[in-house]
Order: C-alpha cells, then sequence, then structure tokens
C-alpha cells in the first residue's frame, strides 16, 4: 500500500513540473516577440537619429509621427508584422546654438503601447 501511494505521489510530482514547465512557453514567447521588437525600434531609432545628426543645424526641426513600413518577424516558426511608427521631436538650447534631437520610434504589442527612445545633441558651428 505504501508502495503504490508513494508511485501516485511521484506521479502527481511530475504531473504539476510538466504542467508548470508548458505554462513558462507563452511567456517566452511574448518576452522573445517584446525583445525582438525593441532591438528593431532601437535601431530604427538609432539610424534615424544618425541621419538627424548629420543634417544642417537648421535642417533639423520636428517631425510628426509617420508610419513606417509594417515589419515581418519569426520568432520559434510564428510570424507576426510590427507597424511601427517614427516621431522626430527637437529642442533649442543655448540661444540657437544647440539642439536637442528625440527619437521616438512607438508600436503597439498585445494592446500596450510601447517605445524606444533616443536622443543626441546639434551644435551649430
Amino acid at each position: 500500500m505504501s508502495l503504490l501511494l508513494e508511485a501516485v505521489f511521484g506521479l502527481g510530482l511530475v504531473a504539476v513540473a510538466v504542467l508548470l514547465v508548458f505554462g513558462l512557453f507563452p511567456t517566452s514567447q511574448r518576452s522573445t516577440t517584446t525583445a525582438k521588437n525593441m532591438a528593431t525600434a532601437t535601431n530604427l531609432a538609432r539610424q534615424e537619429l544618425e541621419r538627424q545628426l548629420l543634417l544642417p543645424y537648421a535642417s533639423v526641426v520636428d517631425a510628426p509621427p509617420v508610419p513606417l513600413p509594417a515589419i515581418t518577424g519569426t520568432v520559434n516558426g510564428v510570424s507576426s508584422d510590427t507597424q511601427f511608427q517614427l516621431e522626430v521631436k527637437t529642442e533649442e538650447y543655448a540661444a540657437n546654438e544647440r539642439k536637442g534631437v528625440l527619437v521616438v520610434v512607438s508600436w503597439d504589442e498585445s494592446g500596450r503601447h510601447r517605445e524606444a527612445r533616443l536622443e543626441g545633441l546639434v551644435v551649430r558651428y
């Protein structure tokens, strides 16, 4: 009787452990997708910030949010399209000698608004 009880208890523990492990897969999928989107958004923001910093001082101006072409990504065999938006904000400092540039790339993911922000500084020569 004791051996049967131990076997049932052991099988119960194994079943609970298996259920917990399978519960981690959806969380892992969401985390991987979020990390992929954040890396993509940061790269897009970096490219735009570098482009803005190469412009002449007077040409660096605010730009309203612009939708970028959808980017398709595959995580664990599941494909998804993400629509990013790019926005540029500027702020004058030190009597028109310096200008702060903020590039914001935003997107919606799983019903939540997310964004990546990068800042730089343009100096009038």
